[in-house]
Order: C-alpha cells, then sequence, then structure tokens
C-alpha cells in the first residue's frame, strides 16, 4: 500500500521555501523603499 507521506514532505518543504522566499522579498522591499521625509501639506486656517 502506498502512503503519501512522502509526497507530502516534499511539497511542504517547496511551499515552505517558496513562503520564506517571499516573506523576504516583500520584507527587503519594504525596508528598502523610499525613507526620506514626506512633505508637509500647508495649514489651511478658517473653516469650510
Amino acid at each position: 500500500m502506498k502512503t503519501l507521506w512522502p509526497e507530502y514532505q516534499e511539497l511542504s518543504n517547496q511551499l515552505r521555501e517558496y513562503l520564506e522566499a517571499v516573506t523576504d522579498k516583500v520584507i527587503r522591499e519594504a525596508l528598502d523603499g523610499d525613507t526620506s521625509e514626506a512633505e508637509e501639506a500647508p495649514k489651511q486656517i478658517g473653516g469650510g
């Protein structure tokens, strides 16, 4: 009787590697993004 355990382990390893790579990419892009100061919007005086 054939078990699916070896196939499950292989797919699990591939999925883990993929998710690690995507996570690293997202973090790297977030940290390497534009870190310059944002411009301040002019303050409005008065209502409406």
